[in-house]
This record gives C-alpha cells, sequence and structure tokens, in this order.
C-alpha cells in the first residue's frame, strides 16, 4: 500500500478499511488494511514505531500501541502523495490529538497533508457500511460528473450535496436504486432487506436522517 501511495499516478486515492485513533499514542493511530499490513501515522511521518518516555534519559523501547509515551520523532516524511486528494472510507480517520501542547494536531489527515495530499476526507466517528458506501458513491458522482461536465464544484461542495444525498434518503429510493447495484451480492441485498425491515419505517421515510449515518465525514485540507 505503501507503494501505492508513492508511485504519483493517482490524483485519487480511496482507502476503504478500518481505521484506529490512538487518543493515548496519536503517531500509534493507523488504517488496518486486508493482508494484515496497517500503515500508522508514524509511518507517514517516516519515524520508526519506537517511542521515548517523557521521563526516559533517550532510551528508546519498542512502542506500545496502548501507552501514552510519544514516538521519537526522527527522520523524514517518507510517503509522497503528490498533491492527491485522500479519502479514508474508514471509521474515526479524521480525529486528531488535542491534549498535549503543540504546534500541530497529530493525527491521520495531518500525515497525509505533510506527506503531499492536497486534501483529506476522513471520519470523526464510527460509520455504518451502507450509509458510509452510498456517501461515498454520491461524493465522487457529484465530484466526477460536474467536472467532467465543464462544471466543477469543490471537494466541499461535493461532500456536502453528498451528505444531504444520503440524509434524504428515503426507503422506497434505497430499495429502487441501491438494491440495483452490480456490485452488491444477494447476500449483501438480502442483509441490506432484512435490515430495513427491521427499521419499521415507511416507505417515504429516511432510514439516515439521523446526523451519525451522515455527518461523521469531512474534508480537511485543499477543499474550496
Amino acid at each position: 500500500m505503501l507503494a501505492l501511495l508513492t508511485n504519483g499516478d493517482y490524483e485519487i486515492v480511496h482507502i476503504a478499511s478500518h481505521g484506529i485513533h490512538n487518543l493515548l499514542n496519536p503517531l500509534a493511530s493507523s488504517i488496518e488494511l486486508h493482508d494484515g499490513e496497517h500503515i500508522t501515522l508514524a509511518d507517514l511521518y517516516g519515524v520508526p514505531r519506537e517511542r521515548k518516555s517523557p521521563t526516559s534519559t533517550g532510551a528508546a523501547s519498542h512502542v506500545d500501541e496502548g501507552n501514552s509515551g510519544t514516538l521519537a520523532a526522527v527522520g523524514h516524511v517518507r510517503v509522497e502523495l503528490q498533491q492527491a486528494l485522500v479519502t479514508l472510507s474508514a471509521c474515526e480517520t479524521a480525529l486528531s490529538e488535542t491534549q498535549r501542547p503543540t504546534d500541530e494536531y497529530e493525527g491521520l489527515p495531518a500525515g497525509l497533508l505533510s506527506a503531499g495530499a492536497s486534501s483529506v476526507i476522513g471520519t470523526l466517528w464510527r460509520v455504518g457500511d451502507l450509509a458510509t458506501a452510498i456517501l461515498m458513491q454520491s461524493f465522487y458522482h457529484a465530484l466526477l460528473d460536474r467536472m467532467r461536465a465543464g462544471k466543477p464544484m469543490s471537494i466541499a461542495e461535493a461532500l456536502r450535496e453528498a451528505q444531504l444525498r444520503v440524509r434524504d434518503l428515503t426507503v422506497q429510493q434505497l430499495r429502487d436504486e441501491w438494491l440495483h447495484d452490480a456490485n452488491l451480492s444477494d447476500d449483501d441485498r438480502i442483509a441490506i432487506l432484512q435490515w430495513l425491515r427491521s427499521l419499521g419505517k415507511e416507505e417515504t421515510e429516511s432510514p439516515f436522517a439521523d446526523v451519525r449515518w451522515w455527518g461523521a465525514a469531512c474534508a480537511i485540507g485543499a477543499v474550496l
């Protein structure tokens, strides 16, 4: 994954995965990948995964992701993203550490921007898979379709349009439009239908009206 991020061939890098924000040790915050690999904030900064205790004399030890010590800040930014838009379609990927005095907030967005990304889309809390999938599809449709039509909109505008789309989507629209997506398996369709029935909502009601379904996504960097 790090190799893909550094080759500079992509204007948009979309990572649909699991994200973990470590409040005690922000540089151990990570994006978990399917093969067991994970990219930490330390990796983005080019920092070894070892820490120095605030009371130590300089000796470094192996970092524990739950440890509140700070990672040794040595080395240089290793990843170069060539001004790409990076979308982190995962949980808690826009959170930053704000407890200790610092010149910069520590979080995955800061690491990606320092590594050369022009913009980052992340989330502020745990998100649902279905609502997030609809949000991301709507975001890229808004962003890329308008661009192809010669009427580009900003990343922030496209994200806002996608959020409103998810918020206002009715049960009937979800069933008629989303369930016909060719990328859904039969098991996925059955699971979505069962979930919709369990809500007990009318066809004209929105299952995602509550802000917890669509409000977690935020755009950071050059987004206007």
